[in-house]
C-alpha cells in the first residue's frame, strides 16, 4: 500500500495531456505547483477573502490532483463518458492521504487557477490539430467558468491571467512580443472578457 509520501512523490511521474500533442511534458506535480502559485496570486488580488489565508490556498492547490497518482490524468472526454456511465472520477477519495475538501471559496479559487494553468501551458506548448483544438476548448471552459464566478473572483483571475500571459521576460523574442502586446494587456486589466489568446 502506498504511503502519503509515496502518493505525493509519484505525482512527478504522472503525465498530463496524454491525448494532445505538446512540445514539452507536463506532470501532475509541475501542474499542481503552477496552480498553487496562480491560486495564491488570485487570492492576493481578491477583496472578499476574510479568513482565507495564503497557506490554505497553497496547500489545497498543491494536492488538488493528488488522486491522479492512482488514476492517472484522465482526459476530459473520457471523464465525460465515465460520468455519463454513472461514475465520477473527480469524487475519488484516497482516505489514507488524509485529504479533506477545501471550503467552497477556496475550491473556486483553485478551479480558476487550474483552468488558467491549463490554458497557459497548452497555449504555449500545443502541437498539431488536437493541440489547437485543446487550446480552444480550455479557453472556452475558462470563459464559461469565469462568466459564472463572482465579480471579485472573475476580476482577480482575469488580471492574474493577463499578468502571467504578458509578464516580462529575458528572452529577446519574448520582449519584442511583449512590447507589441502592452496595449492588449492594459485593456484586459481594465475589463472582461479577456481577448482570445490563441496565436
Amino acid at each position: 500500500m502506498k504511503t502519503p509520501i509515496d502518493v505525493l512523490m509519484d505525482c512527478q511521474y504522472v503525465k498530463r495531456w496524454t491525448m494532445v500533442g505538446t512540445d514539452r511534458e507536463s506532470t501532475v506535480a509541475s501542474h499542481s505547483f503552477g496552480v498553487a502559485m496562480i491560486a495564491m496570486e488570485i487570492r492576493k488580488r481578491m477583496f472578499n477573502v476574510p479568513g482565507i489565508d495564503e497557506k490554505t490556498v497553497c496547500y489545497f492547490a498543491l494536492i488538488h490532483d493528488v488522486k491522479e497518482s492512482y488514476t492517472g490524468d484522465i482526459p476530459t472526454p473520457t471523464k465525460r463518458g465515465m460520468k455519463a456511465a454513472g461514475f465520477d472520477p473527480d469524487n475519488y477519495q484516497d482516505d489514507h492521504i488524509g485529504e479533506q475538501a477545501p471550503i467552497d471559496k477556496v475550491a473556486r479559487i483553485i478551479k480558476a487557477a487550474d483552468l488558467i494553468e491549463n490554458l497557459i501551458f497548452i497555449t504555449e506548448h500545443a502541437t498539431g490539430t488536437r493541440g489547437r483544438s485543446a487550446v480552444v476548448e480550455v479557453d472556452e471552459r475558462l470563459r464559461t467558468y469565469l462568466d459564472e464566478a463572482s465579480e471579485d473572483l472573475r476580476t482577480a483571475a482575469v488580471r492574474t491571467l493577463a499578468y502571467i500571459r504578458f509578464r516580462s521576460s529575458d528572452a529577446i523574442e519574448e520582449r519584442t512580443r511583449l512590447a507589441a502586446d502592452r496595449e492588449t494587456c492594459r485593456r484586459v486589466n481594465e475589463g472582461y472578457p479577456p481577448p482570445h489568446i490563441v496565436g
